[in-house]
């Protein structure tokens, strides 16, 4: 049994909808309703009584949620005693970082920073930019790098790095052929309207800001499956599935066929994020400087 369904479970009787419930904690409604389903499986009762649009809980998950509401508060209690029981006075930095910025650009940023500071590196984590916030407010990182809608880091001391913009890629079949002809380096996003795409991580930052640039451009793209691994999206694209959006750099690094920028093109930023209290050390503004200098890298 995983902690994660119990935290499922909890949000699922707080807000007795399956779809509310999926979008509060980030994951599709089928994986959700997976889960929960598991979750009885294990136990050999139900714990919600489902109706068309709500869900209650049972006699047994009222008994259940109780005791799930324990059994976290057990974990968050043990991992803080863990924390404070090894926290040092010097220790590595530990940076999260989104998968969009890729290895090739990390490299070159902990070369330099090697050379200035030839002790250990910082320990680096590759995750999705929300993750990357929600675990630099647990204190379990102490700087972290996502793409991210300025309006959205309010809450942290951020710093803007290096842009990002939106970038489809086109399968080499039939139906998108004639674009693949007609263009070459952009493409009009209206000519994408209600084409066959793959989804990548829905409710990902990525899937936000996306889906924000084709409302503002009154398009509607066909999501006909979801895809979490861009590897493995970017292989069907290019086996002639359907077409992806994603980040124009990582689509290139992952060696991509047919990518183009849309038109009008999406920019939007990778950004290096601080809890306001965290102190701005020799390493940390050192790191920083690297990475707002790093397309001269």
């Amino acid at each position: 049994m995983y902690l994660n369904s119990l935290e499922y479970m909890i949000v699922l009787a707080e807000e007795k909808n399956f779809t509310r419930a999926a979008e509060r904690i980030c994951i599709s409604q089928p994986a959700l309703s997976k889960a929960i389903s598991k979750l009885e499986q294990d136990l050999g009762v139900a714990l919600f009584n489902r109706k068309e649009k709500t869900v209650s809980l049972t006699a047994a998950g009222e008994i259940y949620l109780e005791s799930a509401r324990k059994m976290l508060s057990l974990r968050d209690t043990s991992y803080e005693r863990i924390r404070n029981s090894v926290r040092q006075p010097a220790r590595r930095l530990r940076i999260g970082v989104n998968r969009q910025f890729t290895q090739d650009r990390l490299s070159k940023i902990l070369q330099q920073f090697y050379k200035e500071y030839p002790g250990p590196l910082p320990d680096v984590y590759e995750m999705d930019s929300m993750q990357a916030r929600q675990m630099l407010e647990e204190g379990w990182l102490d700087a972290s790098i996502v793409v991210a809608l300025e309006e959205d880091l309010q809450g942290y001391r951020h710093y803007r790095l290096i842009p990002e913009k939106l970038a489809a890629i086109l399968p080499d079949e039939e139906r998108f052929r004639p674009l693949l002809q007609k263009y070459t380096d952009s493409i009009p996003i209206k000519e994408l309207d209600h084409m066959p795409a793959i989804r990548n991580r829905i409710n990902s930052t990525f899937d936000r800001i996306s889906n924000l640039y084709f409302q503002q451009q009154g398009i509607t793209p066909d999501y006909i499956c979801e895809f979490c691994d861009l590897a493995t999206a970017i292989h069907a694209v290019n086996s002639g599935f359907a077409m992806l959006y994603t980040h124009w750099h990582r689509a290139i690094a992952q060696g991509a066929k047919h990518v183009f920028q849309t038109d009008p093109p999406f920019v939007y930023y990778h950004y290096f994020c601080l809890m306001p209290d965290t102190e701005l050390t020799d390493q940390i503004l050192f790191l920083l400087h690297l990475l707002q200098s790093i397309d001269t890298l």
